[in-house]
């Protein structure tokens, strides 16, 4: 059974912890084992490198703080995560590679959410080394363009939300990375500014294939 206690508790979780007491940086005595880290709505402003040494690490929930600044190695060797959540933060821009050493090929696929920041583009190399991710959300953001093949390096991407930004150039590799089926696709652009849709703007979609 998980042992879930809040940082005031003066014990340290050995499977999950949680605080949202206004903290400025990550604690230090949370337990090496800990598999859920729960330090969503507190007043975080960067994730500096190597900030989260917990190699079983599973699931870690950051929404809901002030975060802007995140170091290329923030989440260095975090090799059992399968979810990471940003979404509601103040994240502009993120290194290239930053995803690089998640996970491992014998996990399901890591989701990332970055909904709800500030991103105006992407880099193009934002995904590189970055196979392991399966779905991840860029909904509400201020993203007007997006580099070619910035998706390119997460070809089997199961899901992956766009909507609720200023996209105005409808790109096919927006949808050449999805899986064999339209599912993923529901809701993929809604509520941005398309206004032109180039030819065979789906000849890449794999779900379209005879």
């Amino acid at each position: 059974m998980f042992l879930f206690l809040t940082c005031l508790s003066g014990v340290q979780a050995t499977n999950r912890y949680q605080c949202d007491e206004g903290l400025t940086t990550i604690p230090t005595h949370i337990h090496s084992d800990v598999t859920d880290l729960y330090l969503c709505r507190n007043q975080l402003t960067d994730l500096p490198a190597l900030a989260f040494p917990f190699p079983f690490l599973e699931e870690l929930y950051l929404q809901e703080n002030l975060i802007s600044s995140v170091d290329v190695q923030a989440f260095y060797n975090l090799t059992s995560v399968v979810l990471i959540d940003l979404s509601h933060n103040k994240i502009s821009v993120l290194p290239a590679g930053l995803f690089s050493t998640l996970g491992t090929r014998d996990e399901p696929g890591l989701d990332v959410d970055l909904s709800y920041n500030e991103f105006e583009t992407l880099d193009a190399d934002l995904f590189k080394d970055s196979p392991l991710i399966k779905r991840f959300k860029f909904n509400n953001n201020k993203i007007a363009c997006l580099p070619e093949f910035v998706f390119d390096k997460v070809s089997n991407v199961e899901g992956l939300r766009l909507s609720y930004n200023e996209i105005s150039l409808f790109s096919p590799e927006m949808i050449a990375c999805t899986q064999a089926t339209p599912g993923p696709l529901q809701g993929l652009l809604d509520g941005n500014k398309i206004t032109y849709v180039p030819a065979f703007a789906f000849k890449q979609a794999k779900w379209m294939e005879t």
